[in-house]
């Protein structure tokens, strides 16, 4: 018995031929001269398939802050509440806790256009009566360009805004600046895409402030006023700098893009 599927008036695109006796598989064979154009006419169906079948459905709304922190699954046990979100947190890119249990956040404003105009903030959130939500919010600076990266401790605020590394002192934890941001280190890339910068500090157990560095934004790293040719280039990896004595080193490199 012959059973033939193909296309009407044509040799047949693949032929079945099998003994309705024998109990094994069917044995195939294809005409290769239209297997070709079945084929394309099956991706051109893929791509363009009929309206009423590709009708996509409509994309939800994203949740508000509040009922977004519900959704989440905890171990029992445990339970999420919002600490703080939108509006009173704007295109966060970095945080960090301080030893007064605050909420350090660098928001990214000019994200990701590189250069536009000062404005990218770092702003302080605290919760003052111990409810689980902030209550209190104070912008600490609002001077920066391109901020990636924040943390605190030794008298000010460590801050990653390519091509500079800055701290911001305030020794006496008023929350106010007491002087301009100094310039640690400079020629940190940010000539390439707007995402693979220097970025994401950490304290380490060993008192140094590390970092991450992401790729094809190479920098060509030194103190203000060092020339070139003693300058330090980095590429994708990890550094870490020392607070005190104010020393930069790599620590791994050979990494892609970390965070």
């Amino acid at each position: 018995m012959n059973t033939m599927v193909g296309l009407a008036e044509s040799p047949p695109l693949i032929r079945i031929e099998f003994d309705p006796t024998d109990e094994r598989l069917p044995r195939l064979s294809m005409n290769i001269a239209y297997v070709r154009p079945f084929l394309l006419a099956a991706s051109v169906a893929l791509y363009f398939p009929a309206t009423a079948v590709a009708a996509e459905p409509e994309v939800d709304q994203p949740l508000p802050p509040t009922e977004a922190a519900r959704t989440m699954i905890v171990p029992e046990g445990f339970q999420v509440t919002l600490f703080a979100g939108e509006p009173d947190v704007r295109q966060p890119i970095g945080f960090c806790i301080d030893d007064r249990g605050r909420l350090w956040i660098a928001e990214a404003y000019n994200y990701p256009h590189h250069g536009t105009r000062p404005g990218d903030r770092i702003v302080i959130l605290e919760d003052t009566d111990h409810d689980g939500r902030f209550d209190r919010r104070k912008v600490f600076y609002d001077k920066l360009n391109y901020v990636t990266g924040i943390e605190v401790g030794f008298g000010g605020a460590w801050v990653m805004s390519p091509p500079n590394f800055y701290f911001i002192p305030d020794r006496n934890g008023d929350d106010e600046p007491d002087d301009e941001p100094q310039v640690l280190l400079d020629g940190f890339g940010n000539h390439a895409n707007a995402h693979n910068l220097a970025n994401g500090f950490a304290w380490g157990p060993d008192g140094w402030l590390y970092g991450t560095h992401g790729r094809t934004n190479w920098s060509r790293l030194g103190k203000p006023g060092t020339p070139d040719n003693q300058r330090v280039t980095f590429d994708g990896g990890v550094y870490r700098y020392h607070p005190v004595r104010h020393v930069w080193e790599p620590y791994a490199d050979g990494t892609t893009n970390p965070w």
